[in-house]
């Protein structure tokens, strides 16, 4: 009698062993190992030693999310950070609260304030670089660039060397320059920063009052160029004597 009972028990565990299958927790067709169907709720730690899939059964990754977007939200702030994939678009979208802040197109384009970049840095909006800056190729720049403090950019097509642009106007009294001869001198002095003597142009006419001679005819020669000033004198071509109060415009270019 004892061995029956022995021999039965022992049947009832290797049935249960053998007809075991998926476990439901709120469902009567489970199809997984664990299959529940509701919100699950823990107050510890979860660990999961395989790869998780969210909307796939199938990850390959050890999180994967299928179709679908990753969502960080701050409760004191009230914001949520969204990061999703656009198929119609190409590009992987950074959002916050709806409104994209940055895109990384298929390719590798990256977009500030875009979501079609059309090169590997595209940025739609003023641009603020605090630091070192290299750039490996081409930089477009299709709005204002400035630099140090405001200050404008030339090419130099001649070097690699920067070029600073300076302007500043010189305003000259000339009484009775008799004709075909020149003014004593006088000094320019520059503030553009130039480590070299820069090259020097004389631009344009802004003012004038001249009581004598013809103001066309009468020229200003520079001369002795340093990187903080440079000399200069009137010359009158004419064969008239000039008397002029006269202000130009002056150039400097150089590094």
């Amino acid at each position: 009698m004892k061995n029956k009972i022995s021999l039965s028990f022992l049947c009832l565990i290797i049935a249960c062993s053998a007809f075991a299958q998926n476990v439901g927790i709120g469902t009567a067709t489970p199809a997984h190992k664990l299959d529940v169907n509701g919100a699950i709720n823990t107050n510890s730690n979860c660990y999961l030693g395989g790869y998780l899939g969210v909307g796939t059964q199938s990850p390959i990754y050890k999180i994967q999310v299928e179709d679908g977007s990753v969502a960080l939200h701050n409760t004191t702030d009230s914001k949520y950070w969204i990061m999703t994939y656009s198929s119609g678009g190409n590009y992987l979208n950074i959002a916050e609260d709806g409104s994209s802040r940055l895109a990384i197109a298929n390719g590798g384009n990256v977009g500030i304030g875009t979501t079609a970049p059309s090169a590997k840095l595209d940025v739609v909006g003023t641009t603020e670089l605090n630091g070192t800056t290299t750039v490996n190729g081409a930089a477009k720049v299709t709005g204002t660039l400035t630099v140090n403090n405001n200050k404008g950019v030339l090419y130099n097509l001649s070097s690699s060397t920067n070029i600073k642009f300076y302007t500043r106007s010189a305003a000259f009294t000339i009484n009775n320059l008799a004709p075909h001869s020149l003014s004593p001198e006088a000094t320019i002095g520059f503030i553009g920063g130039f480590s070299n003597a820069p090259q020097v142009y004389v631009g344009n006419i802004v003012s004038n009052g001249g009581t004598a001679g013809p103001l066309y005819q009468l020229q200003l020669i520079i001369y002795n160029v340093t990187a903080t000033s440079c000399k200069c004198r009137l010359l009158n071509t004419s064969n008239s004597t000039i008397s002029q109060n006269i202000t130009w415009n002056i150039m400097c270019l150089g590094n």
